[in-house]
């Protein structure tokens, strides 16, 4: 939608707000004794002087303030447009009765909505961890399958030292060296932004304890997409004689695509390793920003209102989108209509369901939604009666 550089305010409306020539065209009255002014096509300078065009009639005007209403409450606010927002010189169009969100009432907000100086946006929250990203994580299948084994021997799978389930790996002849890549390339816009968090470790164990024990080792380390490794944890050689669950976590840096997890048992006394590893894991936490939630103002007033133009200004980054809704009640004690979708910006809402000219309450509803990765944000509102 176009913005209307100069635009200002007089009387309590302070804001900057945008309206489209649609509603330029309604402000300075430029269409035809009964013509809808929303048509721009159908406009053309025909109220005669001392009258401006008002919901598709010629009106006279009030003190050169604006088109007299069919009555209604007039409270002082007042829009005007320098001259340099239209294109001829001189021109300064007064439109009466208009109010922001700068004159309306909180009435409710939900969960996810984030109201700051700079408008209303969503809130930006660390979820939890998600499932374990790694195959066969506890050897359960009773193999290796999933991981690469880089042992001069096959890994020895068994059931007779575990931490939990069926099965562990360990009790080989020659120890082993099994290694497993998760591939972090659908989260890049999290990970680049530094808002993924990732979990990283095993349980280790050492049948044996003293010199005769064997020695365990887990390394995750966190790689570019070309596979150089950005940075890695290393739980050294340990000798756990209880399982001992070793874990990482770190927020991933820029660039990163790829975690593996390495885990290695050395044989280093007598025949058969006596070390053991089991329930490896590799979890991803995002902070996102929340799916959907919306924010409602309202305003009552002491009189009958002929509800007019709604429009709103905001930021939408991709993947965001800000929905608007109305509904009105005679005095605000109840008795609303249904919640009426405002179909595009710059609108009439007289015409909506929920909306009925003579109403003195209103209440005007924002839904914002995300797809978690950026946020929009609603500047400001303005609506003319």
């Amino acid at each position: 939608m176009a913005t209307i550089p100069g635009l200002r305010y007089r009387g309590r409306v302070n804001s900057i707000a945008r309206l489209g020539l649609a509603a330029l065209l309604f402000l300075v009255g430029a269409c035809p004794e009964g013509v809808d002014p929303l048509d721009p096509s159908a406009c053309q300078p025909r109220c005669a002087s001392g009258y401006q065009c008002y919901r598709g009639s010629c009106r006279p005007v009030d003190a050169g303030n604006g088109p007299v209403s069919d009555g209604g409450s007039l409270d002082g606010d007042a829009l005007i447009f320098d001259a340099a927002a239209v294109d001829e010189a001189g021109v300064e169009v007064w439109f009466k009765n208009t109010f922001s969100h700068l004159d309306t009432e909180l009435i409710s907000k939900e969960d996810g909505v984030n109201l700051s100086s700079k408008g209303v946006n969503l809130e930006l929250k660390w979820g939890q961890y998600g499932a374990n990203l790694l195959q066969n994580p506890g050897f359960e299948s009773g193999s290796t399958t999933g991981w690469t084994d880089k042992g001069t021997a096959a890994a020895e799978i068994t059931s007779a030292q575990k931490h939990a389930g069926a099965y562990a790996v360990g009790g080989g002849a020659a120890g082993h060296e099994l290694y497993q890549d998760v591939d972090l390339t659908s989260l890049s816009a999290f990970v680049d932004r530094s808002r993924a968090r990732a979990e990283c470790g095993i349980w280790m164990y050492s049948s044996k304890t003293g010199a005769e024990a064997d020695r365990g080792r887990f390394v995750a380390s966190y790689h570019y997409a070309v596979s150089t490794s950005l940075d890695s944890y290393d739980t050294g050689q340990v000798q756990p004689s209880t399982w001992t669950q070793y874990v990482n976590e770190r927020v991933l840096g820029s660039g990163i695509r790829r975690v593996r997890a390495w885990h290695q048992c050395a044989l280093d006394q007598g025949s058969i390793s006596d070390c053991y590893g089991d329930d490896a894991v590799v979890r991803i936490k995002l902070e996102r920003y929340a799916s959907s939630a919306s924010v409602v103002y309202g305003r009552t007033f002491s009189s009958k209102v002929d509800w007019g133009l709604l429009s709103w200004s905001g930021i939408l980054p991709p993947g965001t989108s800000i929905k608007c809704s109305a509904r009105t009640s005679v005095s605000g004690l109840g008795g609303w209509g249904q919640w009426s979708r405002v179909a595009t910006n710059t609108d009439d809402i007289s015409s909506l369901p929920g909306v009925t000219d003579g109403h003195q309450a209103i209440e005007i509803k924002f839904e914002l939604t995300s797809s978690g990765i950026n946020s929009p944000t609603l500047t400001s509102f303005l609506l003319s009666y």
